[in-house]
Formats: C-alpha cells, sequence, structure tokens
C-alpha cells in the first residue's frame, strides 16, 4: 500500500488536496509498521533476556523521549522514590511499556495537560478477582502508575482490557487499542497486572503492577 501511495504521489499528476490524502495514508502505513514491531518485538523476547533491572534508570530513559515527543503545552511530573527499586526484566520491554503508556497520554491531550509518573512499593497488594484472569504470586510489588488530564477512555475498552485486542472506538481509536494491547501482555508475561480508572472529570491513570526484586 505505502509503496503504490508513494509512487502516485510523486509520479502522477493530482491536486493538491489529492496529494495530501495521499500523504495521509503513508504516515498511517508507517504507523502500522511501528505498531507492528512493537508486537513482534514483544512475542520475540526470550525469556533469558530478563535481568535485573533499576526501574527509576529506565523510568528516566523512557522520558527522555517522552519529553521530545510531548508538546510546551503538555507538562511531565515524576514523583521520584527514595529507593531505585529493582525488577527482573527485560529492560526494553519495560521501556516500550512505559512508552505506550505515555504516549497515549500525549494523545489523550490534545489541548494540553498534565501527564503524572509516579513509583512506589507495594507489599502484597489487595488483587481484585475482576482486574485479571491469570494466576498473581502473593509478594512484594512495585506500583508505577501514569496518570493523564486528557479524555476519558471508552469504558467498554476497559471492560474487554484482560481478554481481548480492545474494542476500536472513537474514544480508542486502533492505534491506542493496539498500544495498550502491547502493554498488557509485557505485564502479564513480567509477573504483574494493571488496573485503570478513568473519569471525565480526572482523565486516566493506568496502576501497573511489577514484582519487585530487591533495592539498591
Amino acid at each position: 500500500i505505502k509503496l503504490y501511495t508513494e509512487y502516485t504521489s510523486r509520479y502522477l499528476e493530482v491536486d493538491p488536496e489529492a496529494k495530501e490524502n495521499l500523504g495521509t495514508i503513508i504516515d498511517a502505513c508507517e504507523r502500522g509498521n511501528k505498531i507492528v514491531d512493537q508486537i513482534l518485538a514483544f512475542t520475540e523476547t526470550p525469556a533469558n533476556s530478563r535481568e535485573l533491572c533499576y526501574i527509576d534508570d529506565l523510568i528516566d530513559k523512557s522520558l527522555t523521549l517522552v519529553r521530545h515527543l510531548a508538546q510546551h503545552k503538555i507538562t511531565i511530573e515524576y514523583s521520584r522514590p527514595s529507593t531505585n527499586f529493582v525488577i527482573h526484566a527485560d529492560s526494553t520491554l519495560v521501556c516500550q511499556l512505559l512508552l505506550n503508556l505515555c504516549i497515549n497520554a500525549l494523545l489523550a491531550m490534545e489541548d494540553g495537560g498534565v501527564i503524572k509518573i509516579s513509583l512506589s512499593e507495594a507489599a502484597d497488594p489487595v488483587v481484585e478477582p475482576t482486574q485479571v484472569n491469570h494466576e498473581i504470586q502473593r509478594g512484594n510489588y512495585l506500583e508505577l502508575a501514569v496518570t493523564d488530564t486528557g479524555k476519558a477512555f471508552d469504558e467498554g475498552l476497559l471492560a474487554d482490557m484482560d481478554d481481548s485486542l480492545f474494542t476500536i472506538t472513537e474514544a480508542a481509536p486502533a492505534e491506542t487499542s493496539l498500544r495498550l494491547f502491547v502493554v498488557q501482555h509485557i505485564v502479564r508475561d513480567l509477573g504483574g497486572w494493571m488496573k485503570v480508572e478513568c473519569t471525565q472529570q480526572t482523565g486516566n491513570t493506568f496502576h501497573v503492577y511489577l514484582p519487585s526484586a530487591k533495592k539498591r
């Protein structure tokens, strides 16, 4: 699709409006390729690629890119913990998890807003049966919370979050749904779970719980 569209745009005479539409198709193809690459990267990651990771360092690394993507009207706040917690994971997947959540937050705030990221210890948290459909081990977890002040996600999408490839709606377009699909499976693969709080008044908060390894 991209090849034929680029050929039409470059070598055939089309009016400016049609050329703009062709550019939109090309952009959509590129975004689709990136999403597929994310899914393939997740499915092809071997278990033996995991190591002890200082999650605070990974958050800093991810937010460097997020700040470049954010417009000047979007503020990013990170509540840094006093302790640098450690998890046993693939560092690339952890960065991918946070980037996907932050990019969705950016897209939810077209008119500006605030993204708040926090990291804290959650000792043996209570898991509601409606939050997961896979086995969760008891123990110490870290809670990574990403909050935005944008438009609340569709409740139907959130209801299906743990069971399917998310519902694609006007409030949750394909890119958003696929990013959340990747996030959900990364979290599950790491032995954690995720819950979401969404209201029209306060926006969206994604609570990600990951098993804690040790502290530095």
